[in-house]
């Protein structure tokens, strides 16, 4: 060090790096980085005692604000320091940790306390939407179309017409990402509704997608829970919550939710022929026999519910005039799908030769359509071939998406596997013990795998809607 010298300190970070390779470039520095951050980056650089002179407009060229000069003591005193104060915080954090968890009562307080404010926060917000001068008053919002009228007789019944003006603009393009949603569906349709908003609202100009996702919801719910008995308990829960007693808007909504899907579940409970898991007299669908069928069920379920997803999708390309988006996105994918199951049709279930090359060349066809398609839309049509093969690439992705529908088999065999395995541990009692312990054991067990199964299909359900279907043509992001 009797020669060379050098500093620690940071430069700004730099959209093209340019102060980090202004230093990096000359000869006259050797320069090492210690750390980055968003804005600043912390280096260390060395250099010729000599060369002390000509190094000082280039560190001041890359805005180099040393550090070093800021020390009054050595890093190790700084450092042990620094440790005391650390274990000074680390004990006082403890104590003031120990003291919180007595202040329950406080805490009550002070969440009721910062309710108040933040009522009072809103009612200040809300005087951004006013003008309130001493001649003039005016107020601007957002109001469902179909208020219109009960806002205009409103106003007659209180104002003398010459008094007011109401304006009523319809909604412009660039307010869309701004514009309050609305979900309208029948009884039926709006409880499912609250799948649609765990996900997403749509945004005002998008399609709401709860009408096309209700009845497969309702299959899948049905055919993952499927048992007649677990079905007749949810129904009878339900249905005295609804007719027997006074809830929210909000809860009555759910239990109709809920309500809808006993039904489903009943349905496939006869199907499978389980009655909390005992075989009933009819069985359609053998959970232990018949699991192949239900597999191939499950496919041509989920099959059924992509090409349903792709023909929504292009339905909204076509209907915003983007025709090569309708084919790539769209048609395209339907074409493949259908050409590669008539050729398996034709190879493997009806042995015709005929049938087969149809099906091959329906699907090469929709493949060189895509890539064709994909080019014709891009400005670019070097890269527009590029992104067509590219396309082609998300075929992976659709055969997981297809293989995520055997869940609707191995739910619906697991849950009726359990509920047949606690009946026969609950047959293995002797004697007395089988009408009591039994019957108590029967009720617990049975309460847990109600729970698990429910729970399951719950959510496995949904994630089949997220996933597999919203991801062929919906995208969301709307605000209630």
């Amino acid at each position: 060090m009797e020669r060379i010298t050098g500093s620690v300190g940071i430069i700004p970070q730099h959209d093209q790096n340019t102060y980090m390779t202004m230093l990096e470039a000359s000869d006259l520095l050797y320069v090492n980085e210690v750390y980055q951050t968003r804005d600043e980056i912390g280096v260390a650089v060395y250099y010729d005692r000599r060369d002390q002179d000509a190094i000082k407009p280039l560190l001041n060229d890359a805005h180099f604000e040393t550090v070093t000069e800021k020390l009054t003591e050595s890093p190790r005193l700084a450092l042990g320091d620094i440790d005391k104060e650390l274990k000074a915080l680390k004990k006082e954090t403890t104590s003031i940790k120990d003291r919180l968890a007595k202040m329950s009562k406080e805490v009550w307080q002070l969440m009721l306390t910062e309710e108040y404010y933040e009522a009072k926060l809103q009612r200040e917000r809300s005087k951004l939407f006013l003008i309130d001068e001493k001649h003039l008053f005016i107020m601007e919002g957002w109001l469902e179309e179909e208020e219109v009228p009960h806002m205009e007789a409103a106003l007659k019944r209180i104002l003398p017409e010459e008094e007011y003006v109401l304006y009523v603009n319809d909604v412009k393009e660039e307010e869309y990402d701004d514009v309050p949603v609305v979900l309208k569906n029948n009884d039926y349709v709006s409880p499912f509704e609250s799948i649609t908003a765990m996900y997403n609202l749509p945004k005002y100009n998008e399609i709401d997608p709860t009408p096309f996702l209700a009845p497969f919801y309702l299959l899948f719910f049905g055919m993952m829970a499927a048992d007649v008995g677990y079905g007749l308990l949810l129904w009878m829960a339900t249905f005295v919550v609804l007719k027997f007693t006074e809830v929210s808007p909000a809860m009555k909504k759910n239990m109709r939710f809920f309500h809808l899907l006993s039904y489903p579940t009943i349905i496939w409970g006869l199907i499978y022929g389980s009655f909390f898991g005992a075989a009933m007299p009819i069985v359609l669908l053998s959970t232990t026999n018949d699991v192949i069928t239900i597999l191939i069920i499950s496919v041509i379920f989920g099959l059924t519910q992509i090409f349903f997803g792709l023909g929504i999708n292009t339905y909204l390309k076509l209907r915003n005039k983007d025709k090569f988006g309708a084919f790539s996105d769209g048609i395209g994918w339907i074409g493949i799908f259908a050409g590669i199951i008539i050729l398996l049709l034709g190879n493997m279930v009806l042995d015709s030769e005929i049938l087969g090359t149809i099906g091959a060349v329906v699907a090469v066809a929709s493949a060189l359509g895509i890539i064709l398609a994909t080019t014709l839309g891009s400005e670019n049509k070097a890269l527009g071939v590029g992104l067509g093969v590219y396309n082609l690439y998300g075929i992976t992705g659709y055969i997981g998406d297809i293989v995520s529908y055997t869940r609707l088999m191995a739910l619906g065999v697991s849950s009726g596997s359990i509920a047949l395995a606690f009946n026969m541990i609950i047959g293995f009692i002797p004697g007395v013990g089988r009408f009591t312990i039994g019957a108590v054991l029967f009720i617990v067990l049975h309460a847990v795998n109600l729970g698990l199964t429910f729970l399951s299909s719950y959510v496995h359900g949904a994630r089949l809607i997220f996933v597999e279907f919203f991801g062929k043509f919906y995208e969301g992001g709307g605000k209630a």
